[in-house]
């Protein structure tokens, strides 16, 4: 599991290439390591603009704005 350091390291830079920018698809890998969700659910995201990328722990939390993703690195 990834470090609190390396999940700032990982938001910061995401922050600084993806805001603002809007989401145009989802992809959803077969590998589950956890509980893994339905890619049924992310369709709404598509087309709105991701507004900011916080830290909550050591997860990350996408903000699109009235919806958001909950992000975890796990490890790779």
């Amino acid at each position: 599991m990834p470090e609190l350091p390396e999940v700032e390291t990982v938001r910061r830079s995401l922050v600084r290439s993806i805001v603002g920018r809007r989401a145009v698809g989802v992809e959803a890998r077969d590998v589950r390591l956890r509980d893994g969700i339905d890619p049924a659910q992310w369709p709404p995201l598509i087309g709105l603009e991701l507004e900011a990328v916080d830290r909550l722990g050591k997860s990350l939390v996408a903000r699109f704005g009235p919806l958001a993703a909950v992000l975890h690195l796990g490890m790779s």
